[in-house]
Formats: C-alpha cells, structure tokens, sequence
C-alpha cells in the first residue's frame, strides 16, 4: 500500500531533508524508523528538498509498504522511534497515483525576521536580526514584481540538475507586529534557495540598499549577481502544502 504522512522538524540540528552519507538528515531518520517499524527497507518521497538548517511546520511525504500495518496507526508508532525533533502528525493510506512531490500544487514558506539597533537574544533563534528600520511599504510594492509566471534564475544558486528556472509565485504577503516581520511565499515549487535570495533581496529593498524598481531589472537580468544576499536558513520555515 501506499502511504501518506504529514510531519514537522526542527531543522537546526540537520543537514537538510535529502539524506546524504555520514550526515544527519530528516530524510535518513524518517527512513530509518520507518524501515525500524515496518520490518522492511522504506524510502520516502517528499513534497520537496529542505536545506540545512531549515524547519517545517507541514511536510508531506509518501512511502510504499507491504506490511500489515493500519496506515493510521503509523504516525503514531513511529513517533515513538524517531528523535524529538521530527515528529509525524498523521499517516494513511492512499491511491497509488498519489505522489506527494508531483502531486503538489503549491508550497508555502514562512521567514520571521526583525528591526533594530540591537540584537534581541529572544528573537535569535528563531529569526534573523536587521540592524536599524526597514520601510515595509517598499518591501511590498517591490514585492508585487515577483508574483506571477517567470524565469527565476536571478534568485537561484546555481544547480546543475535544474535546466528549467520558470516557476510561478502566486503569493507574496508582508506583515509587521511591533518590531517583528513576516513574509510569506506561496508558489508551485522553488528552485535552490530562491526563497532565501527572495527574502534577502526584499530586505536590501526595505534598507535602501536597492530601489524598488531595480528588482524587475533583477528579474530579467537572469543573473544572481544582480540579487541580494542569501540569508540564514534557521529563519524560515515550510508551513503548507496544497495538493
């Protein structure tokens, strides 16, 4: 049968999702509980790659098995093998034409970060410090560039496997609570660490490091030279997945 799962991690202590040789990954431990619980060697297929350091609140992957097993039963017996700091909300089964990464329609990633002359060590967990005052109007219509259908290369770092950079943002929303923002961006899928390259190249427009306007430049410049700086990984977050 094929199998569903829903799960979250704390990114910080992983080398990313794919598992990698001598490395501790979210892919690896899920695999090896799993393969623990099922009797059986389980590899999983999830929504999409998280980098190092990156957490997810709503993951989605899918496995096949041959056990025996209530699929709904799952989540809640492999949780008693993997580390704290993955944990699998729900399992079921499911249509073998379900495929939790090319069956995905959209995912939506969450960065925190904050304004001020000083650090905040309450905040430096779990979000990245931006020394003085950003201009969160500038931020948001610089933002509306980005939202459609378009070649990304711009804010991707190089990656061999990828020969298409088209991808489509449906969404970009910008909040602020007292000292502390929120972007969220909501696309089909991301190529390597355009999320990431996004978010700094907003925040260099919200300084006043790059006018508004510069970033349709960016844009159809293809070129990652032109695009802000790739910020820290630990701010941000996968927090859902449509299908």
């Amino acid at each position: 049968m094929r199998v569903k799962i829903v799960f979250g991690y704390d990114g910080e202590k992983f080398n990313g999702f794919q598992i990698l040789p001598n490395k501790r990954t979210i892919q690896g431990e899920l695999e090896k509980a799993l393969t623990k619980l099922l009797n059986e060697e389980i590899k999983i297929v999830a929504s999409g790659r998280t980098d190092a350091g990156v957490s997810a609140i709503y993951q989605v992957a899918h496995f096949d098995t041959t056990s025996t097993i209530i699929a709904t039963n799952i989540s809640y017996s492999v949780n008693k093998i993997l580390p704290k700091d993955i944990r699998v909300f729900s399992s079921k089964k499911v249509s073998d034409n379900f495929h939790a990464r090319f069956s995905a329609k959209e995912k939506t990633y969450r960065y925190l970060f904050y304004e001020g002359e000083h650090l905040n060590p309450y905040f430096e967990r779990t979000m990245l410090w931006v020394k003085g005052k950003l201009d969160l109007e500038k931020m948001k219509t610089a933002s509306k560039y980005l939202i459609g259908k378009h070649d990304f290369s711009a804010f991707s770092t190089k990656d061999e496997e990828v020969k298409n950079h088209v991808r489509t943002i449906k969404s970009i929303e910008i909040n602020k609570n007292e000292a502390v923002f929120s972007i969220k961006i909501t696309g089909n899928a991301f190529l390597y660490n355009m999320v990431r390259i996004i978010i700094g190249t907003l925040i260099d427009v919200g300084t006043n490091k790059i006018p508004i306007d510069e970033v349709k430049t960016i844009l159809l410049s293809k070129k990652r030279s032109m695009a802000g700086k790739l910020v820290s990984p630990k701010p941000l977050c996968l927090i859902d997945v449509k299908y």
